[in-house]
């Protein structure tokens, strides 16, 4: 993800491999930044939280970048 690489933080490509790679957190103890992960092992699609049960997102390709609700997320990391 581009936001955490202009961090300096690397990340694998892959959502799934994120959330194999990445210490989990608790959904209750999500901050601002954190990954949170959607499908099977967080294969589906990962987005950051920015906070009030909101996420940015890029959903598909060629789609914008938006600001969504979190909805129903399986999981949540974060690097650093």
């Amino acid at each position: 993800m581009a936001a955490w690489g202009a961090a300096g933080v690397r990340l694998a490509h892959f959502s799934g491999a994120q959330y194999r790679s990445l210490p989990h957190i608790p959904l209750s103890a999500l901050q601002p930044g954190d990954l949170v992960f959607r499908g099977s092992n967080g294969s589906a699609h990962v987005a950051i939280y920015i906070g009030g049960g909101l996420i940015i997102t890029a959903p598909q390709t060629g789609d914008v970048v938006k600001i969504a609700s979190m909805g129903n997320v399986m999981g949540a990391a974060r690097p650093g």
